[in-house]
């Protein structure tokens, strides 16, 4: 942050980085063979085999987005999958009480509405009774005396009360039940948006599982070379050493001078010499020729275990399903895949001469040559070290690259501006404010002179005190210091 709010400043941020010069070559060449390891198919890789990898793919994930389906599946679907067959058995149940309820609802209300009748039909017969009671004759009484029948009101209020009563029973059973399909309701809703939300989860956990599958399946050398790297060695060399592989000798030919059988290997030698641009380190009168080398193998009839053919204990890498393991010793087949790499001079060496010195070395060499031979010997050099120097210069292929490693160091450049931000009235101002400074400057330098003279004329005393009162004799004097 820049604390000065008067001049602009410009931070130049600059990451520091590390730069390397690679180049490879050649220094050793070994037999291996390659043992194919079993890699699952499709099918079978299945949440079952991910959960029991799951240790190993954690490491390696080619992409960190499939963590959490991976922790998912290693941790929380087995749980997940009962939670909600538990939710799928209550909200089932759940609906069922409702529907019961709504049957027995209904039931309830029909019974109410039947009740309701009855009592509205009672309410009639004692209105019709009372009436006809009201409106009869003296005779009608008379024979009401003597057993005749007649209207009897107080029944029929009995009537009523009963009816009544019996209505009042069912109303109160109908909102009974409408009370507890309420209640039973809200539980049905709860149940239904919680087994929503833990359905939506799982769905979407699957999902992500599904992608980690076709992932895993579509990365399946990658995780498996890492299952096989963290193999104990132990169980590794239990696993494998009983392999079987097959003996690899060459085929014999009779021998035209007579004696024991030739093996059946045959070379091809160009007679004319080709360009060699190491002539100058091999022995004098040694040329370079191209040569084509085949053979017979004997047809397989035995095998061995791999134990004896190979060193278990010292896995060199993996080529898609196949591990590398160095061989304990050489077999026809590997002899002859050797020959390109091995030189006369320079033992292991790449076919490829460009391949085996950078520009680099070239230049260290070509120093080394002209510090150590003589101006001549180094002067008829100079022809192949040229065309060395061109070849090199033209391989698309160069050997030797600088790469860059960032780090975590930051470098910071400060680039002052060269104009303030200051308006015109305020850098006068400035300007009169260093104007200021110089003449109090020159007045504290006069002063000083000012002081100097005075101590040459033996004047000690302040001259600063604006008053100076001096008291003579031996009497005691009062001195008002407020008035004075």
């Amino acid at each position: 942050m820049n604390p000065n709010d008067e001049l602009s400043v410009t931070y130049l941020f600059y990451e520091l980085q590390r730069r390397y010069r690679v180049s490879e070559q050649l220094y050793r060449v070994m037999p291996v063979v390659l043992v194919a390891q079993e890699v699952p198919a499709p099918h079978q890789i299945t949440e079952a085999w991910v959960i029991a990898h799951d240790w190993i793919l954690n490491r390696t994930l080619l992409d960190d987005s499939f963590r959490p389906a991976l922790g998912y599946l290693a941790n929380k679907s087995v749980g997940d999958d009962f939670a909600l067959r538990e939710l799928r058995k209550n909200l089932r149940q759940q609906r069922n009480l409702v529907d019961t309820l709504r049957l027995e609802l209904a039931i309830a209300s029909n019974e109410a509405e039947n009740r309701y009748r009855a009592l509205e039909n009672s309410i009639e017969r004692r209105i019709g009774e009372e009436s006809a009671e009201t409106t009869d004759g003296w005779f009608a009484d008379v024979g009401d005396f003597f057993g005749g029948g007649g209207q009897d009101p107080e029944a029929a209020k009995a009537r009523e009360l009963a009816a009544k009563d019996a209505h009042q029973h069912a109303v109160e059973k109908a909102e009974k039940a409408a009370a507890a399909l309420r209640q039973e309701m809200s539980t049905l809703h709860v149940y239904t948006n919680e087994y929503n939300n833990t359905l939506r989860t799982h769905l979407d956990n699957e999902t992500r599982v599904k992608r980690l599958l076709a992932h895993i399946r579509a990365n399946i050398f990658h995780y498996m070379q890492a299952i096989w790297s963290m193999e104990p060695p132990d169980q590794r060399f239990l696993r494998l050493h009983k392999v079987q592989v097959p003996v690899l000798e060459l085929a014999t030919v009779p021998n035209p001078e007579g004696g024991s059988p030739l093996a059946d290997r045959h070379y091809e030698v160009q007679v004319e010499a080709v360009e060699d641009i190491f002539a100058g380190f091999r022995e004098p009168g040694t040329s370079k020729h191209k040569a084509f080398m085949s053979g017979t193998l004997k047809p397989i009839t035995a095998n061995k275990p791999l134990v004896e053919v190979a060193d278990l204990d010292s896995p060199l890498g993996y080529k898609g399903n196949y591990m590398i393991f160095p061989l304990k010793e050489h077999n026809a087949l590997t002899e002859f895949m050797a020959a390109p790499y091995v030189d006369s001079a320079f033992g292991a060496m790449d076919p490829d001469d460009l391949s085996n010195v950078n520009l680099n070395d070239y230049g260290k060499y070509v120093c080394c040559l002209h510090d150590r031979l003589p101006a001549e010997e180094f002067e008829a050099l100079k022809p192949l070290l040229k065309k060395w120097l061109e070849l090199l210069l033209s391989d698309p292929l160069r050997h030797g690259d600088e790469i860059t490693v960032p780090t975590d160091s930051l470098f910071i450049e400060i680039l002052p501006g060269a104009h303030p931000l200051l308006e015109n009235f305020k850098l006068r101002h400035r300007e009169l404010d260093v104007y200021l400074a110089a003449e109090n400057l020159r007045k504290g330098r006069l002063e000083n002179l000012r002081l100097a003279k005075r101590l040459l004329q033996n004047k000690l005393g302040d001259p600063d005190i604006e008053k100076k009162i001096v008291i003579g004799g031996n009497g005691h004097a009062h001195v008002d210091v407020d008035n004075s």
